[in-house]
This record gives C-alpha cells, structure tokens and sequence, in this order.
C-alpha cells in the first residue's frame, strides 16, 4: 500500500493505495489524513476504475479545417512557443481550483514570466458563498472549520456537511461519536432543507423548506433568539435588526424549539448554511454563531489561502467578457469541462469558437475538448506527481502508482513546460516546492518521510481571531432583507433545486460504470438523473412516478423523468448536476 492524494474541487483527500504487480487495483482512505481518517466516499473508491477507463484520452490532437492530427508532445511544446508572445499579450488560462503548492510556485513563476497574460479559476461547485459570507462578516474571507465532537446541538440550514462538505468524512465521524450512548451528552441535529440530503437523514428535527425561504428561516431564529430569548450579539452587528427584525413573529414550533436548544447549550452548538445560500446568509449564521459562543468551540476560522481571488463565477463571466470582445487569442483549459458546466447564459460553446487558438488538457476527449484547436491527454492521479492541502492546511503529498498509461502530463508538468526554463518533470517541480517546507532540516529523510505517511504533520493553518466587521454588516442590511422577503415558491411555479450528483458529483465521473450502477442513496435511481417532486406538487400538476417532464430555468429546457420523494418541500423540484 502507497499513501497518495486525488483532488476534489481544491481539497486534497488522502489515500491509501493497494498496488499488486505494479498495477493499483483499491483506493482507501489514509489514517493520518485529516479529511479522509481511513476512509472514503464510494466516489473516490470508484475512481480507480477511471485511472483504467478505455474510453479516456489516449493521444493529443491538433484540429484544423475540421480534421484530426494527431501530434506528440513535441510538436505542442513548439507551437505554444510560437504562439504565446513574451509578454503573454492575448494568453489566458481557465484552471480547476486547486490547492497544490506547486501550482501556486507555478503560477507566481507565470505571473513574472508572462505579466499580461491572465489566469481565472472555475468550477460549478463552489462554496465562494460561505467564503464572501466570512468577508461580509469579518471584513475578508475566512475558512471556516467546524468541530461537531464538541457540539451537543448542529442546525444546518440548506446545508448537507455529511456529504459536499470537503471534510465530509470526518465530520460524520465526528457527529457519530456524539450520537453513542456512552458519550457525554448525545448531541441532537436540527435541519431545514428542500430536498433529503445525507444529513437530512440523520435529522432528530427536521423541515422540508424551500431554498428561497431559507434566508427568512434563519432570520426567524435570530429574531426568536434576540427578542424572546434576549440572546446578546456583538454591538458590531446591531445593524442587522432591521432586517431579521422583519422576519415576523415566529410562532413556529421548530424555530422556537431550535431557538430554545441552541440557548440551553451556549458554546457546544453550532449553525451551518449551505453552499447554495447567498453570502449574506452566511454573515448572518455567522453573527450568530458568535453570539452562541460557537466561535473557539465548535467552530473557528483561518485566513483564506487565496484572499484576493475572485468568486468563481466572477471569474467565468470575467473571461467570457474577454473571449466576447476578442482580447483572448490562445485559451488553455486545464481540466474542468466548461462547455458543458459553464453558466448557460455565458454561451461559453460559442465564445470558445471565437478564440483562435485554444487548449484542453483533459483526461476525456469531452464537449469542451471537442471545440478546441488542442487537445492534451492528462495523467489521472495515481499516474502523477502532485501535492495539495487538506481542508484544514496539512500538506499532503502525491506520488504515481503507475507510468502513464497513455503518455499524459499533468498539469504542473503542462504549466511548467509553457513556462519554460522550468524542470517540466513532475517529481523535480513537487521536490523543489517541498525544500521551502522541509527548510533546516533534512531534506531526503524529510521527504521520504512525507511521501510513506502521505502528510507533514503540524503544516495545519493556525486558527485566527477575528472581529465582526461593522460596516460590512451594515452593508449587508439591504440584501439580506430581500432575501428574506423573496417570494414563495408554489406549485403552479415552483422552485428548481440544483445539487451536486451524489455518485457522479460534477459530471467527472459520468464514465465510471460503478458510480452509474450505484443506486442513489435518496431516490434509488441509477443509470440516470430524475427530477425529485414531492407528493402535494405531484398531485397538483397530475404527475406520476416515471412520468416525462419538460423543466425550463434560464431559457434551457431538459426533459426528466419523475420521482416522487416524499421529504420534498412543496413547491419545489430538485435534480442533480452533472
């Protein structure tokens, strides 16, 4: 067995790889990683069918005038050189998040050596909510880690941290602890939601509750809180009454229960919002949790690895502004498939066509691919030399279990051949990044070390203090307001839920046979994606279980087929992404 890494939307997980023969045949979890603790989600555990996939890219290929050529990596190497100027005039890179050092050394090296060319991070599924919440709240963004073993009442508020949550793992390790009969306390989980979830499972208290009522939900407690309950906040967020304050009065049995639990266990509670919640929802629960005590307790906070990057989203529509006016000549695409995840109303398929030049480094030869002048064949993760960041700071190590298979790069090998002067192997990039942690001491025995346990202990984040941020607050006032004042979804016009696949997550693992056959932990479907209706909504419109619907959002119209959930708030539907 080999400790190793694969990342997930710019979290490193750590694994621990059975290797027979030269060939890795299972993925488990490594017991000194932080996030994963020995042990993985089926997502991950399936994907070493992925690194064996005949279906993945197995050549690079050059379009032009409509045809194929296939080329080696050579020839790529030449015609980047002849194709990006010095200065990088007309360059962009769309990149996945990522967490690796060595990337983050690449791209300063990028940023010298290529001053006007640009780098723009995306994914679909993003947690830039919580993160511009912490800078509503506290003035910059902030990484928020939650400790449920010292919790004795978790809310969670749209929120499924037992399944989308990068330290998914071992947070339920953590709450099913708290739920023995031997622990001191057994903790109790309240949750508010659209749609079952994984958490929503677990619920001692649960409501089905649309995702636009939400923010009125959680204001609700915050009034029941402050005014009935004379919970004291910070005098930072004394603004924020005037728009909690229009919440009503609750009378509502689970926001007076919940409200009442929470202030019976003052420091060992803790609220959670989920990552489709807007960032003013997240200020909110995050005033909250200050004035519960959580803050020290069941959660704190560390600073941001990358304070000045923009939201995903921002990013996405930042170049597509660009692609749009024509400022972008050479575009590579490292990874990702934003063709096909790309907002719709970007028409991202078509400003693709407009760039003259443009790169995929993929694993699949996919829609995104398709529409390239350059397709690059990527190493999968157990074929490349990496490293990255647990959740919590830990530097994690990747090491290959196997020579690529197809003669792949990865994408620090891809980054650091455009960049040229640096080494573009893959083990000599991650080596040189690990000298600058492994500093003053000894560096082989250092190195050899981190590479047999997967991790370098003690390279965590330390936790910070912050202080509310008044006038961000303040700020806030407005659009928590309308969020809390937003129209309820009914069933003649219901709301659409968008989550991540619980097999297939983004799309990435749309290919993988064992994610397709697993069933569903909710609905049971496999082979397929559903359109999750509750029964009142059902019964409304005269829909039957398997019955064709045609759903239009945002002029995009897809046809699913029905499954009724009992659990399903009324008036919404829900279906997975990818």
């Amino acid at each position: 067995q080999y400790a190793t890494a694969m990342e997930i939307g710019g979290s490193s997980l750590g694994l621990l790889v059975t290797s027979v023969d030269g060939r890795p045949i299972k993925n488990e979890g490594n017991p000194n990683h932080t996030d994963s603790l020995g042990a993985l989600p089926a997502t991950v555990q399936a994907d070493i069918l992925q690194l064996y996939d005949p279906d993945r890219s197995q050549r690079l290929l050059y379009r032009q005038s409509g045809q194929d050529f296939v080329k080696s990596w050579g020839d790529f190497d030449a015609w980047i050189t002849e194709n990006v100027s010095e200065s990088g005039s007309g360059f962009a890179v769309l990149a996945e998040p990522t967490s690796s050092p060595s990337m983050a050394r690449l791209r300063g090296d990028f940023a010298q050596t290529l001053p006007e060319a640009s780098w723009f991070e995306y994914q679909p599924i993003s947690r830039d909510a919580e993160r511009e919440g912490t800078a509503i709240a506290y003035g910059r963004p902030l990484r928020a880690h939650h400790d449920l073993s010292e919790a004795r009442v978790i809310a969670c508020f749209d929120a499924d941290p037992f399944f989308d949550h990068p330290s998914a793992i071992s947070l339920a390790r953590q709450f099913a602890e708290t739920r023995k009969p031997s622990h001191d306390g057994i903790s109790r989980l309240w949750v508010a939601e659209p749609s079952f979830t994984i958490t929503g499972g677990q619920a001692d208290h649960r409501r089905a509750e649309s995702s636009s009522a939400i923010p009125g939900l959680l204001a609700m407690l915050a009034r029941e809180l402050v005014a009935t309950l004379h919970l004291e906040l910070p005098e930072q967020a004394v603004n924020l009454e005037a728009a909690y304050g229009s919440a009503g009065s609750s009378g509502d049995d689970f926001v007076t229960g919940l409200a009442a639990d929470l202030m019976a266990h003052r420091g060992s509670s803790v609220i959670l919002v989920g990552p489709s919640q807007a960032p003013e929802v997240h200020a909110l629960a995050a005033v909250l949790n200050e004035g519960l005590g959580a803050v020290g307790a069941t959660l704190r906070y560390t600073e941001d690895p990358a304070p000045e990057r923009p939201a995903h989203m921002q990013a996405i529509t930042d170049l597509a502004a660009r692609m749009r006016s024509g400022e972008v000549e050479t575009l590579l695409i490292i990874g990702g498939n934003p063709v096909y995840d790309a907002p719709a109303n970007l028409g991202f398929a078509e400003l693709l066509d407009r760039v003259p030049n443009s790169i995929h480094l993929s694993l699949y030869n996919d829609e995104t691919s398709e529409r390239c002048s350059w397709h690059l064949s990527r190493t999968h993760s157990l074929e490349a030399w990496g490293d990255g960041r647990a959740w919590d700071g830990t530097l994690t190590m990747q090491q290959p279990l196997i020579a690529p298979l197809y003669g792949g790069r990865s994408a620090l090998e891809t980054v650091a051949a455009i960049l040229g002067g640096t080494p573009a192997d893959g083990h000599e990039i991650v080596r040189e990044t690990a000298r600058s942690s492994f500093e003053g001491i000894d560096f082989e025995t250092s190195w050899k070390h981190a590479l047999h346990d997967g991790v370098v202990e003690g390279t965590g984040w330390a936790p910070v203090v912050a202080d509310l941020d008044g006038s961000g607050l303040a700020s806030s006032v407005a659009g928590l307001a309308g969020l809390i004042g937003s129209q309820t979804p009914t069933a003649q016009r219901p709301e659409l839920v968008l989550t991540a696949d619980r097999k297939i997550y983004d799309g990435r693992w749309a290919n993988n046979a064992w994610q397709q056959e697993l069933p569903d932990a909710i609905t049971k479907t496999t082979w397929d994606n559903v359109l999750q209706v509750a029964p009142p909504t059902a019964r409304e419109h005269g829909l039957g279980e398997g019955d064709l619907v045609e759903i239009s959002a945002g002029g995009v119209t897809v046809e699913l087929p029905v499954c009724i959930v009992p659990g399903q708030a009324a008036g919404t539907v829900s279906a997975a992404l990818g």
